[in-house]
C-alpha cells in the first residue's frame, strides 16, 4: 500500500493542501489511520475517497472523481426507469396474459 504526504494526495486529488490539513485539525478525519511520522503525515492511498468525501461535504474545491463513485444523475435515473419500464411493458406482452 502507497503512502501519500498531505501536498501528494492534494495533487492525486487536486484539492488544496491546507484544505486537507485543516481537516485532520479538526478532528473531521482519522489521525489513527493518518500519524504524523517524522514531521509528515502518512495517508495510505486507500483513505483518499473519504478525503474527498469530506472535502466535499465542507464544500471545499476537490476534482478528483475517479477516486469517489458518482451518484448518477436526473437524466441517468430517468433514462434507466424508462429502460426498466420499456422492458417490463414487453415481458408483460410476450408473458401470455391474454
Amino acid at each position: 500500500m502507497q503512502q501519500l504526504t498531505v501536498s501528494g494526495a492534494a495533487r492525486r486529488l487536486k484539492a488544496r493542501p491546507r484544505d486537507i490539513s485543516d481537516l485532520f485539525y479538526r478532528r473531521h478525519l482519522r489521525d489513527d489511520l493518518c500519524p504524523i511520522v517524522g514531521g509528515h503525515r502518512l495517508i495510505p492511498e486507500t483513505y483518499l475517497p473519504m478525503i474527498a468525501a469530506a472535502l466535499r461535504r465542507r464544500g471545499r474545491p476537490v476534482a478528483a472523481e475517479d477516486l469517489y463513485p458518482r451518484p448518477p444523475s436526473d437524466a441517468e435515473h430517468a433514462s434507466r426507469a424508462l429502460r426498466h419500464r420499456s422492458a417490463s411493458d414487453l415481458l408483460g406482452a410476450e408473458g401470455g396474459e391474454r
